[in-house]
C-alpha cells in the first residue's frame, strides 16, 4: 500500500500535488479498487486560464495500434472491461469555459463500446468512462476499425476542460 502510494505520488508529481489518499473497501475480493484522494494544481490562482485533462494521468496516451494493416489477428490476453470515474469541484475564482463532449462509440455493433460522460452542476465536474471489449480477438479484417476506434479513444481522453478566472 505504501509502495502504491509512493509511486502514486511520483507519476503526479510536476503538475499536481496528491494528499489525503483514502481506501473504500480496501479488503474486497474483487480485481478494482476504489480510492479517493485530494489533488492541488499546481499554480492554480495564479493564471487567468487553466487546462485541465479530467482523465489526470490515467487512459490511453497512444494508440497500441499502430500499423497501417494487419496480417494476423490481434490476440489480446482477455477481455476488457476499464472503468474510470471522477469527479471535482471546480476551482475557486475560476467557471468553466469549454468542457468536452460527452460521446458513445459501439465497436463493430457489438463487439465492444466506448462512453464519455461528463457533466457540469453547480461546481461540481463529473466524469466517466467506459471501455469495454466484449472479445479479445480481432481479426485482421477487424483491424482498421479496431485502430480507428482507438485512435478516437486516445483523442477523447486527451481533451481538456479550460477554466477561466471569474
Amino acid at each position: 500500500k505504501e509502495a502504491f502510494e509512493k509511486k502514486l505520488k511520483e507519476s503526479y508529481s510536476g503538475d499536481f500535488s496528491i494528499a489525503d489518499i483514502k481506501y473504500e473497501d480496501e479488503n474486497n475480493d474483487e480485481l478494482s479498487i476504489k480510492m479517493s484522494h485530494e489533488i492541488t494544481i499546481d499554480g492554480e490562482g495564479n493564471s487567468s486560464v487553466i487546462y485541465f485533462n479530467p482523465m489526470l494521468k490515467e487512459g490511453y496516451k497512444e494508440n497500441l495500434f499502430t500499423a497501417a494493416e494487419r496480417r494476423y489477428p490481434v490476440e489480446m490476453p482477455y477481455q476488457m472491461d476499464e472503468i474510470y470515474n471522477f469527479q471535482m469541484e471546480i476551482p475557486d475564482g475560476y467557471v468553466v469555459d469549454e468542457i468536452p463532449k460527452s460521446a458513445k462509440v459501439s465497436l463493430n455493433g457489438g463487439e465492444g463500446f466506448f462512453e464519455y460522460l461528463i457533466s457540469k452542476s453547480d461546481n461540481i465536474i463529473m466524469l466517466r468512462t467506459r471501455l469495454k471489449l466484449e472479445k479479445a480477438t480481432f481479426l485482421p479484417d477487424d483491424y482498421e476499425t479496431l485502430r480507428n476506434f482507438f485512435d478516437y479513444v486516445v483523442k477523447k481522453h486527451a481533451e481538456q476542460i479550460v477554466f477561466k478566472k471569474k
